[in-house]
């Protein structure tokens, strides 16, 4: 399956994408520096719940669940974001990602990308 990469035309963007494409690699960003806050979200009041569980629960065993579930949340600091399209023909995300139209977009093979 293709897949598709928007890309805005500023130089530093292009030198990246030129490297990273050379060293056949890709670049994924933190969740902290996207430009939606939406894009990746994680909804991270897990104390109140793990409380709650606690109360209905009382078992010694859901410390271990509320250590667990944090570390798992906090695991998307260790992680970047890769986002890409089925569509190459998307006027909002030409618009949008790839400096309103002047960009450039790259084609993958989800496949190989993936391997």
């Amino acid at each position: 399956m293709k897949v598709y990469k928007y890309r805005s035309i500023e130089k530093d963007v292009f030198e990246r994408d030129f490297e990273t494409i050379k060293s056949n690699s890709f670049f994924s960003s933190n969740y902290s520096i996207l430009n939606d806050p939406f894009d990746i979200y994680f909804n991270e009041e897990i104390s109140q719940v793990v409380d709650l569980l606690k109360t209905l629960f009382p078992y010694e065993e859901l410390n271990n669940l509320e250590k667990q579930l944090k570390k798992v949340l906090n695991f998307k600091e260790e992680i970047g974001v890769y986002c890409l399209s089925k569509d190459f023909l998307n006027e909002q995300l030409w618009a949008y990602y790839a400096s309103s139209y002047s960009g450039y977009c790259i084609e993958y093979d989800l496949e190989k990308l993936v391997d």
